[in-house]
């Protein structure tokens, strides 16, 4: 079964968290955000647990989704 492009796109996005858990910013909660640098338009929430070494990702939305758009394509 192939997978579509957006899909592979966010997993990658994503496997860096595998080797740089704390790479994304600090947000509110012990969460951090992650803004993707393979594929700009996203942004993924989640939550690392040093304790287990798991990252837990809770939420993966395009960054104007998240409200960026609304500030120009700035983050805040």
């Amino acid at each position: 079964m192939k997978i579509p492009l957006r899909i592979r796109e966010i997993i990658e996005a994503l496997n860096v968290l595998e080797h740089n858990s704390l790479i994304g910013r600090p947000v509110n909660n012990d969460k951090r955000e992650l803004g993707s640098g393979v594929a700009r338009w996203l942004c993924g929430l989640y939550r690392y647990a040093a304790g287990i070494d798991t990252v837990f990702v809770l939420a993966v939305r395009s960054q104007r989704e998240a409200g960026y758009a609304e500030r120009g394509g700035q983050r805040p």
